[in-house]
């Protein structure tokens, strides 16, 4: 079944973040039927004594990597559109054995298991369901001062979950969220993320 398109995520990601099409990454989900319906093919649940708080998802397959973009002569580029991947509920704690019981072959000695999506963000706008990757500890500790900046530009008491969302049901990563999920440091200011980061997503 072809999966359906959610055109504000979309159009988030293309005029809000300013990415082409190939860097649409999947980082949170209201909830499993969104991620059936625009993400992937729910294949298993691989949460211990907690109902669907785990899930393995196949990834549809994604539009074509653009190669004039230095992003993709990385080689942690190819964790963003894994074709299997582990999407937990934001309140889910057991996240980092349920990573190890799906992605056993996988050496994560020293790695932190990160949400792509800020859980507190999430809480905020709605989103239950947040991908997660494995990355070091120094780069998943870089992102705390740009993750409460995010933070700060929602108003929980002037907006609802779906107006914070603009209706959108599921949240493509913006250049940040990408960086961290390929497990890269980011500078210590919010103008270091967005210049470190724009120089990977621009044309050669």
């Amino acid at each position: 079944m072809p999966f359906e398109i959610d055109h504000v995520a979309r159009d988030n990601a293309l005029h809000r973040w300013g990415l082409p099409e190939c860097l649409h990454v999947p980082t949170g989900a209201i909830n499993e039927n969104a991620i059936s319906k625009y993400i992937g093919e729910i294949v298993d649940v691989v949460s211990s004594r907690t109902a669907n708080r785990a899930l393995l998802v196949r990834r549809e397959q994604p539009v074509p990597p653009d190669k004039t973009l230095p992003i993709w002569d990385l080689e942690n580029a190819k964790t963003l559109h894994s074709p299997m991947q582990l999407w937990v509920h934001i309140d889910y704690t057991g996240y980092r054995s349920a990573y190890k019981r799906t992605f056993s072959d996988d050496d994560i000695s020293g790695k932190i298991i990160s949400h792509s999506m800020n859980r507190r963000f999430g809480r905020l706008t709605g989103f239950q369901y947040v991908r997660v990757t494995p990355v070091s500890r120094a780069s998943n500790s870089s992102s705390a001062t740009r993750e409460d900046w995010a933070m700060s530009l929602y108003d929980p008491f002037k907006q609802t979950q779906e107006e914070m969302r603009r209706g959108a049901a599921i949240r493509y990563g913006d250049l940040a969220d990408l960086m961290l999920m390929m497990d890269i440091k980011l500078g210590g200011g919010i103008m270091d993320v967005i210049n470190e980061g724009q120089k990977l997503v621009e044309p050669r």
